[in-house]
């Protein structure tokens, strides 16, 4: 009986290492801080592997967001980029740059729905089950210009 217990105790703890230590994080985002209202900008991230085993899939999915900063998750339009995984390997420490999205993103009314604060909210997906970090970075929307007065 207690043979039968420690093999149960020792395999939950394996499958709870297994599945806890499997994180992708969103690191290194860069993009402008401003941009006009319907001017294309650059973005560009990286996934990383800050967990201890790999991921075994073929693909990662970028998931990303650019909503007014008081706009509720379920109204947020989400862009999304797949890039493969080389050799279907995610090792533990290994990074994949996102730079090639839609270089550069177009801006104006689908990505961005008014001008002023929005954020730039960035996560990862995969088939397989994995625990992800998101990155959520404030873009400021510069209104466009309605009237020119020259004197």
């Amino acid at each position: 009986m207690c043979k039968n217990i420690l093999v149960f105790i020792w395999c939950v703890v394996l499958v709870s290492e297994t599945v806890n230590s499997q994180v992708v994080s969103v690191e290194g985002v860069w993009h402008a801080d401003s941009v006009q209202y319907a001017d294309p900008f650059e973005l560009v991230f990286w996934f990383v592997n800050t967990g201890n085993s790999p991921i075994i899939d073929t693909a990662i999915t970028a998931n990303i967001a650019i909503a007014p900063v008081n706009a509720a998750p379920q109204n947020w339009q989400v862009l999304t980029f797949t890039e493969s995984i080389p050799q279907g390997i995610f090792a533990p420490g290994d990074s994949i740059s996102i730079s090639d999205l839609n270089t550069p993103l177009n801006g104006g009314q689908p990505l961005y729905q008014q001008s002023g604060d929005n954020l730039i909210v960035i996560w990862p997906s995969f088939v397989v089950p994995v625990t992800v970090d998101t990155s959520i970075t404030p873009l400021y929307v510069i209104p466009p210009t309605t009237s020119i007065n020259e004197m």
